[in-house]
């Protein structure tokens, strides 16, 4: 990755400082974080969007996680 790229994080707990990295808490299936995103990046274009959200699907994520 190029020195000057431009990186954002999301999540929905906090994320641990990162030198050179923008973070904030937030769902990135809302629309507030969408517009944040979109602020952050201002006139920017994206190259690429990476994600570990996963939808609720069940009551117990480690049940979920390993079956």
């Amino acid at each position: 990755m190029p020195v000057s790229s431009f990186i954002i994080g999301t999540d929905l707990v906090p994320i641990k400082p990162i030198k050179g990295v923008t973070t904030f808490v937030g769902d990135i299936t809302s629309p507030e974080c969408f517009s944040r995103i979109r602020y952050e990046l201002r006139k920017r274009r994206a190259d690429i969007v990476l994600h570990d959200g996963a939808p609720n699907v069940g009551a117990s994520w480690l049940k979920d996680a390993y079956e």
